[in-house]
């Protein structure tokens, strides 16, 4: 399948998850240096549907900004391919109220910290569910890969908060 020009893309090697980013302003392109997995960043709405009903192999952990959440959810919502949705935004409450009819959306967020956190928590939760489906199968390969890809998540997320954690720490110091 052809490659949007309007799109950056990261590869997490083999991955069953892709990470698609619809955002015209592109302001969450370092999500791209914080989760260890595939991330497409779109910022036309046109060609972020077309790759996404073209694409059936992977689950899609979809995330929009709030005005383009409205224009797009009700088209992609029931694709089996769109394994959830984030909506990143400025008025939370309003988008949390619009969001409840839709079970897929998993989050409503206003910082990219915790878009960020959950993003990483619901991956690597998803690795530790496949890698004990693996091992209840008897494949141990798989399921001790899955679990590495968890871990890794997880030592990725730990190091995200522990560097925030030291600029708060910094920015509280220096307004002393």
């Amino acid at each position: 399948m052809a490659q949007p020009e309007n799109e950056t893309s990261v590869t997490y090697k083999d991955s069953k998850q892709l990470i698609i980013l619809l955002d015209p302003n592109q302001t969450m392109k370092q999500l791209a240096d914080q989760i260890i997995e595939e991330l497409l960043v779109f910022c036309d709405k046109t060609a972020c549907f077309d790759y996404i009903k073209g694409n059936n192999l992977q689950q899609i952990y979809f995330i929009v900004s709030g005005n383009n959440a409205e224009d797009v959810i009700d088209d992609l919502i029931s694709l089996p391919q769109i394994h959830c949705v984030y909506i990143f935004c400025v008025d939370v409450y309003y988008y949390e109220q619009w969001a409840k009819p839709y079970n897929k959306i998993l989050g409503v967020f206003h910082t990219d910290d915790s878009l960020i956190v959950k993003l990483a928590q619901d991956l690597a939760f998803y690795y530790v569910q496949q890698g004990n489906n693996y091992r209840s199968s008897g494949n141990d390969g798989l399921a001790g890969l899955n679990y590495r890809r968890a871990r890794n998540i997880y030592y990725t997320l730990y190091n995200y908060v522990l560097k925030q954690d030291d600029q708060l720490k910094k920015c509280s110091v220096e307004q002393s």
